[in-house]
């Protein structure tokens, strides 16, 4: 599934890289403007309902939020929420990896995010609800 902004300067790709049961072992590939950043990441199945849930809600009511969050923390943060009482939206993206070089614990960050068009949220909330029921 593909997010992006609507000049698609910025956006989100999530991908199932495999689902053994109950979590999600997600693909994550994001560009910011002129930062770009990829990663695999396990999110809980208990999770990923509750995000969808919030953005069930989000959808209907246009206020709040949902936040979808990995299970090693800090690896994955993805947020959308409304920002005024009309019901615009954004995403707020957050990837981290951590990789060691010798005894070292580097931290690769992308952190950003981007407007979202609210009529687009209804077609959002489908690929996250397709992207959970894939085998």
């Amino acid at each position: 599934m593909r997010i992006q902004s609507e000049d698609r300067t910025r956006g989100v790709v999530l991908e199932l890289a495999e689902q053994l049961s109950p979590d999600l072992h997600l693909s994550v590939d994001a560009h910011l403007g002129a930062f770009t950043g990829k990663t695999a990441v396990w999110v809980e199945r208990e999770a990923f309902t509750d995000f969808l849930q919030a953005l069930e809600a989000l959808e209907r009511t246009r206020q709040g939020s949902a936040r979808l969050e990995s299970i090693s923390p800090g690896e994955l943060e993805l947020v959308i929420r409304s920002v005024d009482s009309v019901g615009h939206l954004v995403l707020q993206l957050s990837l981290a990896d951590h990789p060691y070089v010798g005894d070292d614990r580097m931290e690769h960050r992308l952190r950003g995010g981007f407007a979202l068009d609210p009529s687009r949220l209804p077609e959002v909330l489908a690929d996250f609800q397709r992207l959970s029921r894939k085998p």
